[in-house]
């Protein structure tokens, strides 16, 4: 009899696949914000700057994390890593709702940001249970 073999954790992977998208339009936002760069001026480009650079972090940390998400999601080892990376994505989505809601910007976006995280955190969790005993 073949040894079994640990189940793929469909919410994390389907969250995966959420943040990946998630990532791929965070990135025409940055594409945006750099076009504001050269219209801004004074103190708002202070602003614009630090948007930018707030904005390029938090996609690339959301597109590793969907990608660590999906080669992890049937591997209960890593549960762990994958519960630390979703609770700092909790931590980035939480800054960036703030920002959305001290912008009057897409306060649902905001929402749904968070949500994912959330979700996320909660898959490694369930993921973490499948562990066999030690």
């Amino acid at each position: 009899m073949a040894p079994a073999v640990p189940q793929r954790n469909t919410l994390i992977f389907v969250v995966s696949i959420l943040l990946l998208i998630g990532a791929a339009v965070d990135l025409i936002s940055v594409v945006s914000l750099l076009g504001l760069l050269g219209v801004a001026g004074g103190a708002v480009a202070g602003v614009v700057v630090f948007s930018v650079i707030f904005a390029v972090v938090a996609t690339a940390y959301l597109a590793v994390v969907g990608v660590l998400g999906l080669q992890n999601a049937a591997k209960p080892e890593k549960a762990d890593l994958l519960f630390k990376l979703g609770i700092g994505l909790c931590a980035v989505s939480l800054i960036s709702l703030i920002f959305d809601i001290a912008s009057g910007g897409g306060v649902f976006y905001g929402i749904v940001g968070f949500l994912l995280p959330v979700l996320f955190v909660y898959g490694a969790m369930t993921l973490r249970k499948q562990a066999p005993a030690v």
